[in-house]
């Protein structure tokens, strides 16, 4: 596990177009640090509805794109809806499209045999039983996630990119 610093950067671009203010904030990073390396997407088609409900198929194409530019050694995107089937999100939401067109793998949570989760095991971790995370999201040397900040009916108003993470761990494991 890759310990956790005590701070965080936070970028937010207040321009007006989606595209522009997407590369405006993936210009404040380093984004050459990927060249060779596992990246995995985690962005939020809980649904096939559109943004802000979801991911925007814009945001995602923006910034795998620009990923993809630095010559990572793999691009995946790890994703499961929690209202329908995720595959069937995916096509109608334009991910499955974007993935084949840009050239990168989409890994759909709901289908992993247990040999695509990675058991995480720890003293001192809230789950006595450990947890199963999805091999893509524990092997990458970097995640990207593109949560939606909006309110929930469950789990709190305002819970940010909790939920979303929370969307990379096993409900069950197969």
């Amino acid at each position: 596990m890759i310990p956790m610093t005590e701070t965080t950067d936070v970028f937010i671009s207040g321009k007006k177009n989606r595209i522009a203010g997407v590369q405006s904030v993936l210009e404040a990073f380093d984004l050459s640090k990927v060249s060779g390396l596992a990246v995995a997407i985690k962005a939020n088609f809980n649904s096939a509805d559109s943004f802000p409900a979801s991911t925007s198929i814009e945001t995602l194409d923006t910034i795998c794109s620009s990923i993809i530019g630095q010559s990572p050694a793999r691009v995946t995107l790890v994703e499961r809806s929690g209202m329908g089937n995720t595959r069937e999100v995916l096509e109608a939401t334009g991910v499955i499209a974007c993935s084949r067109i840009r050239g990168f793998a989409v890994t759909v949570l709901d289908g992993l045999y247990r040999s695509g989760w990675q058991e995480i095991q720890e003293a001192g971790l809230h789950w006595r039983q450990g947890f199963f995370i999805a091999k893509d999201i524990a092997r990458a040397t970097y995640v990207v996630q593109t949560c939606c900040l909006k309110t929930h009916r469950y789990g709190g108003d305002f819970t940010l990119s909790l939920k979303n993470r929370v969307g990379t761990i096993a409900r069950r494991v197969p």
